[in-house]
């Protein structure tokens, strides 16, 4: 579950090395990163069973929340090839 906060520690201590040439401990990261894991989690505690539903035309779109002990990162991306084509 902190496999996010880890990345993002060391996305945030690449670019303290690339732009500000500045070195950290790998257990101080690592601290970080489970320390916001933890918080995050604690601010988001799992609550009952949620579902959210909404229709698209005569299709049902909807949401179930994942079961406990998992997170789900929703994203949306749209990637249009044609538009930059030559």
């Amino acid at each position: 579950m902190v496999f996010p906060w880890v990345l993002w520690h060391l996305w945030k201590v690449r670019n303290g090395l690339a732009f500000e040439n500045r070195v950290e401990d790998p257990l101080s990261i690592a601290r970080r990163a489970f320390e916001e894991a933890s918080s995050w989690i604690d601010a988001h505690k799992l609550r009952q069973e949620v579902e959210v539903t909404t229709t698209k035309g005569d299709q049902e779109v909807g949401w179930k929340k994942p079961p406990v002990g998992c997170l789900k990162f929703n994203i949306r991306l749209l990637l249009d090839l044609t538009q930059h084509a030559q």
